[in-house]
Order: structure tokens, then sequence, then C-alpha cells
């Protein structure tokens, strides 16, 4: 005889395990213990018995109901109780109707075949089991033709609309030992010579309710873990044969259901209506699991032929989601530092330890080896003297507040046109000090709302003096004083609406911002301030908001480092896909970069604008896209914006199948009429994903992408690894990928490899700057990104490449020291020559619409054609 065993039976019916045991106890159903006697196993009758009791619940009829007609041989009992159930939604109206018709017509087909014994039943139960199914994937016409116009739901629909709405209520269990009925010989779960353990040695286990005994699924279906909160009570640890442990306790949603419900949707609309909540979320540890498994209690139940139970589900208070506040109107408050400061007293000082803080800017490259583009250093007095190098360097406190809170900064700003940055979670302030004007922009500290107003430079300040900056991120006021004298308040930014309990603490951070700059930090303070007593929560607040749960893959990092070399964000991309995918010290920015052929080919764009980038970011995006994912064996699957915008719904569900999985998405910005787009990576999403997650650049927390807005990119799917790779043949064709990329003809509006030098040269020449006015000039956009790319292509990244290569290939070392000579001629000849002529990173409008200068700068610029030339040559030799 063929048993099925209840795990194989809750797949392949759809229903919990609880459910299962629950039928069994009320006296529904009658399992079978295997040997091991660990598992529930049920005969073929049985689960036939199964798949009828379910038909039965389908339409609604109750466990009582259910019980008469077993308990009667009596045809007569089947079809009273048939008629019952019709009187009873008699008088109700909207989708029930669907729901009374088929309970009708299964009725009259019993009635029609003379059936008298409920022997001969199993015919009809699966007759109606396929027109349930039938009419729940059934579009309206094609179930009632006739009836087009009335409004018939499915059944899937009458069933979600007849289970109860989850009443969710928040509770505080304290930390508490408890004690499992796992055996401590071999840690399995014996729950019935747990519960016999207990009652042989008195002990207390409660009554319903009382949150002292639960239970928790095993690690099978059908193995419960019960769990006995011990308060007053303690068993003698030596003697007892069962384990215990330290349950940490805290927030737990707990919501009430009977076990003959389908309790695995009513599962799924309480973890979604907590997923909106406006105050609590679902707890996660940094595994991306509960803090603690789901649990469930019984509870006392007002009618004996049901049992109730509550299900807990651990909670955490919510930091705030920018879309359940109202955005308000910026606010100024004329108000004086004393009023300020009397208006937010502190009530602890904590002194920063500038030599204890951590800062961004050094990197790790090899075993042996750092790379340390320090920039700041200690002066005399122990004061950090700080540097920014063409990207923001920031320092970042060891010691952290939270929410409401004020940071106090004592330095010197040394010259006009400086920018300091103050950082504060996802917020900060950005300042640009002008000859009688500072330039301020402003980010909310938790949402990141951005805003730039202008405020007149107070009089107390002069240049290479002393300054004192004073941040309030208070409950009432978001402000800054300098020197004494209030510069701005803003009175309504959006934090301020969001309880302070759940604000956590971070650390503040400083940097100097933009190009050369530099200033000293002789010293800083923290303050918390004193928050003010709110009062309590409004009645009707607590309101759940029916949503699907969020998803975020562990391990995310930053992609790119970019002031050493990690300029081109698909390599990046590709790294920290590959990072969950399969994991490989091949898989690294240096090797992608080499394939993909972005650290070797130099791009100019003919349209100013618009194309100023990399291979990866002009290129086809398919075509560029499909031969990476060849190079290490994996198939991909490319999904145009025009396709997303066709089925959004599908290719979103696709996304969050994939984060489910573990498995990043690749994306790719494109504006229509464009072929150029950069790459990000989606890596979560939030709200059943109306908001996508994805990483950007070098910043750790991911951004947001509001789905229902309008949006233009392309997706790209890792697929399955088709053949294992070859590194050798990886290597040749990665050469042979080069080689073509550098003597590419124009394309996408763009030239390539040599090409490109001599096409930004004629353009020098030729005037392309001579209508430009200064205030329309954007020196990173129309001059030095071209500098900065053929920089990062001389640096030690493709260099790591090459070697590898080498390594691999050793017929290739005559590639490496081609490319060796051309750094160094670079590096010693041609960049010193373009610095002294103003066409380096110093390049200015008015050189570039001198004649006579313009002129020698191209000349430079075209003598990287030449020595790309000679790399060509040396390549076409390698790969004949």
């Amino acid at each position: 005889m063929e048993l099925l065993c209840i795990t194989d039976a809750v797949k392949r019916f759809g229903v919990s395990s609880k459910t299962l045991r629950y039928y069994e106890s009320v006296g529904l159903l009658q399992s079978i213990r295997g040997n091991d006697n660990k598992y529930r196993y049920y005969d073929p009758a049985t689960v036939e018995r199964i798949r009828q009791i379910l038909v039965l619940r389908k339409m609604q009829i109750p466990i009582r109901d259910i019980l008469r007609i077993y308990a009667s041989e009596d045809m007569r009992t089947v079809v009273e109780v048939f008629v019952d159930r019709i009187d009873a939604i008699e008088e109700e109206i909207g989708t029930l109707s669907e729901l009374k018709r088929v309970v009708n017509e299964f009725l009259e087909t019993m009635i029609k075949s003379g059936i008298t014994k409920i022997s001969a039943l199993p015919l009809l139960y699966e007759e109606m089991d396929r027109k349930l199914e039938s009419y729940q994937y059934q579009s309206r016409e094609e179930r009632e033709p006739e009836k087009s116009k009335t409004d018939f739901a499915s059944l899937s629909a009458v069933s979600e609309k007849l289970i109860p709405e989850p009443d969710i209520r928040i509770l505080l269990l304290p930390e508490s030992e408890i004690l499992t009925s796992c055996r401590k010989s071999d840690g399995h779960s014996d729950p019935d010579e747990f519960w016999k353990w207990l009652n042989e040695h008195s002990v207390d286990c409660g009554t319903p309710g009382s949150h002292t005994l639960f239970e928790q699924q095993g690690s099978a279906d059908d193995v419960p873990i019960l769990l006995l909160f011990q308060q007053d009570h303690r068993t003698d640890e030596d003697s007892c044969p069962y384990r215990s442990r330290l349950f940490h306790g805290g927030l737990f949603a707990a919501a009430s259901v009977c076990t003959d419900e389908d309790l695995s949707h009513f599962l799924c609309r309480m973890t979604a209506m907590l997923t909106e909540n406006k105050y609590y979320e679902l707890d996660y540890n940094k595994e991306g699991n509960l803090r603690e498994d789901l649990f469930t209690e019984t509870v006392i139940s007002p009618d004996e032929l049901r049992e109730k139970i509550e299900i807990f589900l651990p909670v955490k208070k919510r930091v705030a989601n920018a879309a359940y506040y109202k955005g308000h109107p910026q606010e100024f408050l004329a108000i004086t530092a004393e009023e300020l400061l009397r208006e937010n007293p502190t009530a602890a000082r904590i002194p920063v330890d500038l030599s204890a803080m951590s800062f961004t800017g050094m990197r790790k490259l090899g075993d042996n080896e750092t790379f340390d583009y320090k920039f700041f250093d200690f002066n005399e007095r122990g004061q950090i003297e700080l540097h920014s190098y063409l990207l923001p360097r920031r320092l970042i406190t060891a010691e952290c507040v939270r929410i409401p809170c004020r940071i106090d900064l004592h330095g010197t700003v040394y010259n006009e046109n400086m920018e300091v940055e103050l950082l504060y979670h996802r917020g900060g302030l950005r300042i640009h000090f002008g000859a009688d004007t500072l330039q301020i922009t402003v980010r909310d500290p938790v949402f990141g709302d951005e805003s730039v107003f202008s405020r007149t430079l107070p009089q107390t300040f002069r240049y290479g003096g002393d300054i004192t900056l004073q941040w309030f991120l208070g409950e009432r006021h978001f402000a800054l004083a300098m020197n004494g004298e209030v510069v701005f308040c803003l009175t309504a930014m959006t934090y301020m609406q969001i309880d302070r309990n759940t604000f956590l603490p971070h650390p503040f951070k400083v940097s100097a911002a933009n190009g050369f700059d530099h200033i000293t930090v002789k010293s800083m303070d923290l303050y918390s301030i004193l928050p003010k007593k709110k009062s309590n929560i409004k009645k009707g607040e607590l309101q759940m908001i029916i949503r699907p749960s969020n998803n975020m893959l562990a391990g995310t990092h930053p992609l790119c480092t970019w002031h050493f070399g990690e300029n081109y964000p698909f390599n990046a991309c590709m790294r920290h896909l590959m990072e969950y995918v399969e994991p490989d010290p091949l898989y690294t920015y240096n090797f992608f970069a080499g394939i993909s052929g972005d650290d070797f080919v130099q791009v100019y764009g003919h349209d100013y604008a618009s194309y100023s980038d990399c291979i990866s970011v002009v290129w086809n995006g398919a075509e560029f896209v499909k031969n990476v994912f060849d190079q290490i064996g994996y198939s991909c699957t490319y999904v145009t914006a025009d396709q997303i915008a066709g089925n959004k719904t599908m290719y979103i569900e696709t996304l969050k199948a994939y984060i489910d999985r573990g498995i990043p998405v690749l994306k790719r910005d494109t504006m229509p009429g464009s072929d150029a787009g950069n790459y990000d990576l989606f890596v979560g999403y939030e709200e059943n994903g109306k908001i996508l997650l994805y990483l950007n650049g070098d910043t750790p927390e991911p951004f947001k992408m509001n789905t229902d807005e309008a949006f233009h990119q392309d997706w790209i799917f890792i697929g399955s690894k088709t053949v294992e790779p070859d590194i050798v043949q990886i290597y040749k064709n990665a050469f042979a990928n080069i080689a073509a990329l550098l003597t590419s003809p124009d394309r996408f509006r763009c030239s390539f490899g040599p090409n490109a030098f001599r096409a930004w040269a004629d353009d020098i020449v030729n005037g392309r700057f001579d209508n430009v006015k200064p205030e329309e000039f954007d020196q990173w956009r129309d001059y030095t990104i071209y500098v900065c790319n053929f920089s990062t292509n001389f640096c030690g990244n493709a260099f790591d490449f090459l070697n590898k290569a080498v390594e691999s290939v050793p017929s290739f070392a005559p590639a490496l020291e081609e490319y060796r000579r051309m750094e160094q001629k670079s590096a010693s000849e041609i960049l010193p020559k373009l610095e002294e002529l103003g066409g380096n990173f110093n390049a200015t409008l008015e050189n570039l619409q001198d004649v006579e200068k313009r002129a020698a700068i191209a000349e430079e610029i075209r003598k990287y054609a030449d020595l790309y030339d000679g790399f060509v040559r040396v390549l076409n030799t390698l790969i004949e």
C-alpha cells in the first residue's frame, strides 16, 4: 500500500501541516505513524478524504457540517447540509452569488445521479474539484457567456473575501528561558513525549492565551517544536532530557485564526499588512531571516469544534519611509542663536576623538600592497588638516548619537569657492563658501530629500580665521549657526514627523567636498538634545495596509571605488553579481574591465552632453552584455525598456523572483532616442515591487526606484551556466575583442581607440569651444572626463589584467611590455606637457579658445593616438 507522508501532502494539496493535524484531532482524518515514530503517513483512502474535505471547505462548508457528513452513511445528511448552506447565503450578495451557484450545482448533480450512499461521492468530488479550478482561472465571459454583464467573481476571490481579516495586535514579550521539545540526545523534536514528561513532572504550562506554551514549526513540516516559556517554574537541568534556550523577547505582531482556515493565505495577508504599516515592520537579522521563527499559541475558541490559535511574528519599530509622510514647503524661522540653544537643551556632550576617526580613501589592492591616497594629516596640535583631491574625502566619527542631536565643529576654512560637507545618515549640509554668500544644499537626514538655497555670509566670518559651525537636527528645528549667527532654521523637515524612538544612533561625517579644498578641523563635539514628550498614537492610526513583504539581498557593498580607478560601473556590477552567482577569485573588477574592453579603449563622443564615457556605456547594450556573459560561460536574458513597458508587472515579478533566490539583476539606464546608458544593480525590493532597490557608484546604501513612476531602462537577467570557461581562451578572446574595439569605425556617434584621440584633437583645433560662453562651459563634461578616461586606462587595473593574462598565456608578454612603454611615455612626457599647456585636469575655457594653446594641446593628444596604433599592431601579431 502506497503511503503519503504529511510533508508531501502539504505540497500536493497546498494546505498547512497545522490544518491537517487539526483535521486529525477532530476526527476527520486518521494517520499512520512510521517505524521511526517521527512522521505521519496517510493511506490512499485518507488522501482521498483530504481532497474531499478541501473541496467542501472551498465551498465554505463548516467543519461541524463536514463531521456530520462523514458521521452518517445516509445521503440525506449531505442533502440537508447543502440545503442549509444555500439558505445561509441566500441573503448575501456580491461575490457570494458565485459560491451559491456552485454549491447548488453540486447538490443538483448528486440528486440527479441518484446517489444514496456517501461511498459513491468520490467521482462527484472529482468533477466539482475540476469545476472549481476552472472557475478560478476562467474569465467572467468564459464562465457565464450568457450572463457576461453579471458581476460574478472567481471562487478564489470568494474564498479570500470570506477568510477573516487579520486583527493584528503588537505585543511585547519579555526575555525568558524556554524549554523546548527537542531532545538533548539527538536534537529531534518529540512533542508527544515532551507533553507526557511535562505532565509526569507536574510542570505548569499555563492556560490557553497565557503566553507560556507555544508551538513552532520544526525542520520537517510534520514535526512541531513545543516551546514552554518558563517564568516562575524552573526544571532541574541535569534531569531534564529536553533542550532549553534563551528567548530574547521583543516586539511581536499577533493575530488570531481558526486552524481549519487557509493558514498559508492568512499568514501571507498578515505579513503583507505589516509591510506598509506606518509604525512597525517585520524584524529580519543580517542574514535575511526573521529574528525569531514564526510560532503559534492555542487560545480559547468560542466554537468547541474549531481550534483557535494566535500567530506570532517578530516585528520592530519602523524606520520611516518617506511615502508615509507628507512633504512640507520649507519654512524659515527668524530665530537667534540664543533662542535656538534654549529651545534645544542638551542632555549629554560627547567629545569626538579626532585620532579615532575613520576615513574613506584607502583600499587594499594586493596581499602585501596598499594604495593610500592620504587626504589628511595631523598638525603639531593634534588637529586634522583635511584636503580633497578631485573627489570628496570623508572623516567619520567613532562616536554615534541619535536624533535629536547637535554637532559643533571648530576649525578653519582658508579660501573662497571651497565646500565643506557635514553628513549624518542619509542627510547632510553642503556649504559652498563664496565671496559674500553661502550656498547651502540641505538633505533630510532620514529621507535624503534635497533643496538648495543661499544665505548672506555673516559679518563675523573671515577666510583663514576661526569658524564654529553648529548643526541642529532637532525635533522642531533643523538649523545651522556660524560663529554665533543663525544662517538658516527650517521648521518643516519631513523627518520631524517621525516617532523619535524609531531612530538609530549614527556617526557624523565631515569632508572637503570640491576640487583641492583645504580645511582644518580643530575640535568636534556631539550633543544629544533632550526630546520633548509626545502624545500617544491616536486611535485608528495602527490600521494595517494590505501589501506584500519586502526582500533585500544580504552582503551588499558599494560597487565602485572611484579614486582607485574603478570608474566604469558595468564591471563593478558584474563583480558584485558573480559574488552571488559563482564566487570565484577570477571575477574581479579588473577581470571584467579587461574582457569588456573598458580599461583599454578610449571613447570620444561627438554629442558632447550625451556621449563622454566608456565602451560599456556607449556600445549597443544587448550586444555588449551578451559578449561578456558568453566569455564566462553564462546565458542571459536582455529585456529592453519597451518590452518592460509592455508587460511591467510580469518583469517586476521576475525580478522579485531573482531577488528571492538571492541573485541580483543588472539594469542599464537609457534615454529615448539615445544609445548610451550606464549600469546599476538591483539588490532588493519593497512594497511588493512598487519600490526597487539598486546599488549605484560608491554609495553603501541602495537607492530606491518607484515603479509607479515613469522610467526607461533595460534589465538583464543572468541565466544558467552553459559551458565551463577555459581561462586561456578567455584571455585570447579578450585580446581579440580589445583589438577589434580599438579599430572599430565610428559607431553610435562615437569614435574609438586611436580615432577617439584624433577626433578629440580635431574638434579642439577646429574651434569646438569658440562659441561656448563661460557659464555654459562644463569642464568635466566637455573636456576633463576624457583626460580622466585615458588616465584611468593607464592605472593599475589594466596592468593587473595584463599580468594575469600573461600568466595564463605567456605569448601575450609583448602586449604587456608595449602597454608599459605607453604608460611610461604618457607619465614622463605627454601628461607633464599637457599640464604645462593647460590641457590636463587644469584645462580652462580660455586655453581651449586660444588658437595657439589649443593647437599645442591637440598635438599632445594626437600622440596618444600614435601610441595606441602601436599597441594595435602588437595585438594583431599576437592574435593572428
